[in-house]
């Protein structure tokens, strides 16, 4: 399977994650901080500090997986795990989050990144052997990652400090509303989109070498800023938004995975397979390895211990499956809104029960498990623990090597598909289903008349989006935005939202106050003055 090794924090990390021996004074042979940037070398050494934290959130001082905190408020998914731990997940389900149990680590973690960020765009003019070109490049893909980092700030939390260079003292940086917000991940995203004004070529490349996969290229750029632009339902950019996704299709770098299932396995991770000429399903992907990390340090390694949160608790005697935890459990509901033809239902789902037979009828297998909270019998298949995934000396839950698809080519069809039909663009949105629908019913012949044909509507490309992204994250940022749409009918949010579910134990009303999370009080007790920080309405 194909490993990056541009981001590799054992040896190259600047920053507090790995040796800080430059640092010490007494050396006379150190580099001084203040002396550090003057090279092409250590300038890059920087940058790839700035991609680290793209790993951290599944486990930064607690379990914080981006995917996994965005669902828990939508539909689709429940906390699952031990019935009577991990308090703050059911809070974020139930919209009962309280200030002080807000996830505090994920926001460390962001802002950890941005500084980094930071830290490379404030030291680029020091450099004094760095090609003009190449540092236009590296400023790009810092500028990118906060964008990455500062969005996810955004869409949590709406109101957040913001600040664009490096931090002086007393380490404060004014909140800014959502909007301001907005604005500004938008410069970093217009300049990562650009051309060179040294060039003429875009600042960003289009496809990295073979040891290099992970780094940020033009087409995750213009997947970063569709995604905020829609968020934000800024009309006036839908016609970029157009441009980007069609420049991004035409590009030909990109297919669809026939196999849906194959999509999620390692063998898989970017480059599809031989016969696609090097094309790929995935437009960006963050990565892991099975090295180094520890719980004594967890940050130190490249692994991910997400397939281990939500695998299956206890499963033994499975030949594909290692056993889990047991978090996400899919619910009924979301396995069973799938045409049993559809090949993403059993291809990001594993149904345990059917399973169990199919392994006894075919292979004379039988496997047991346990069931935990919120049990429903239906687990993540796109990210559950697979054996072999996780071989290394060292604490193997942390060390899992599941890549996260971040930006697939079927959102890039399906945003061209969401944004032709809100600009009227109805020819091109029916396509763009098409070709989305065609490969989740491999076995007809997919046009109009067939029996699993749709009309394109906003209504279908809504529901489109949300058999093909189960589990990865969309869903309840999908329901906020399509919720606050002026050009189209909103969708009424608090009719899926809200009411009372026996198997997660809850009952819950949606307000508009719960589309942003409460800001952790520890970060509002640690301001002051002009700085303090203001409270999330409803909280």
């Amino acid at each position: 399977m194909k490993k990056i090794l541009f981001i590799s924090c054992s040896l190259l990390i600047l920053f507090s994650s790995c040796d800080n021996s430059f640092l010490d004074i007494k050396s006379t042979s150190a580099d001084l901080l203040d002396d550090y940037y003057k090279t092409e070398a250590q300038i890059y050494k920087t940058l790839v500090g700035a991609y680290d934290p793209l790993q951290w959130t599944d486990y930064y001082g607690g379990y914080n997986q981006f995917m996994f905190l965005s669902d828990l408020r939508a539909d689709d998914i429940y906390v699952g795990g031990d019935k009577g731990s991990d308090n703050f997940f059911h809070q974020m389900q139930r919209f009962q989050m309280m200030p002080v149990d807000a996830p505090r680590s994920f926001w460390e973690c962001m802002y950890t990144g941005i500084e980094r960020c930071n830290t490379v765009i404030d030291n680029l003019p020091k450099v004094e052997d760095i090609d003009p070109a190449v540092a236009e490049r590296y400023e790009a893909e810092a500028r990118f990652l906060r964008a990455w980092y500062y969005h996810w700030l955004w869409k949590f939390w709406g109101n957040i400090p913001y600040y664009d260079h490096v931090l002086q003292a007393p380490y404060h940086a004014t909140q800014l509303p959502p909007d301001s917000v907005y604005n500004h991940i938008m410069d970093d995203l217009d300049y990562c989109c650009g051309k060179s004004t040294l060039t003429g070529a875009f600042r960003l490349i289009d496809r990295p070498a073979e040891n290099e996969w992970g780094r940020v290229t033009i087409f995750a750029a213009r997947m970063l800023r569709a995604r905020v632009v829609l968020f934000q339902n800024d009309i006036a950019r839908f016609e970029q938004v157009y441009s980007d996704m069609d420049a991004t299709k035409k590009s030909q770098q990109f297919m669809l995975c026939e196999d849906f299932e194959r999509i999620w396995k390692g063998e898989y991770e970017f480059v599809t397979n031989p016969e696609s000429m090097n094309k790929s399903e995935s437009i960006w992907e963050i990565n892991h390895r099975s090295e180094s990390g520890s719980w004594s340090w967890p940050q130190g390694g490249e692994g991910t211990i997400y397939p281990k949160f939500v695998g299956i608790n206890g499963l033994d005697g499975d030949p594909e499956f290692a056993d889990g935890w047991g978090f996400g459990p899919i619910r009924k509901q979301a396995y069973l809104m799938y045409d049993e033809a559809d090949i993403r239902r059993d291809g990001g789902i594993i149904d345990i029960a059917a399973r169990k037979q199919l392994l006894q009828d075919s292979l004379g297998v039988t496997i047991s498990w346990a069931e935990r909270a919120n049990h429903t019998g239906y687990y993540n298949r796109k990210y559950t623990a697979r054996k072999g995934y996780n071989d290394c000396p060292y604490d193997p839950e942390l060390n899992f090597n599941n890549n996260v698809r971040v930006f697939r080519y079927a959102e890039c069809l399906l945003n061209l598909a969401e944004v032709s039909w809100r600009l009227g663009y109805a020819n091109v949105a029916q396509t763009n289903l098409n070709l989305v629908r065609k490969r989740a019913f491999p076995n007809e012949d997919y046009r109009a008349g067939s029996p699993h044909y749709v009309a394109a509507s906003m209504e279908t490309i809504m529901q489109e989006r949300h058999l093909e992204f189960l589990a990865e994250g969309h869903r309840f940022w999908d329901l906020v935005r399509w919720s606050r749409a002026t050009d189209v009918t909103p969708c009424d949010i608090a009719s899926v939202l809200s009411g009372s579910d026996e198997i997660g134990n809850y009952t819950r009303t949606w307000n508009d106050n719960w589309r942003y999370l409460p800001i952790p009080s520890l970060e509002i007790d640690r301001t002051e003055g002009s700085y303090k920080l203001k409270q999330n309405p409803g909280y």
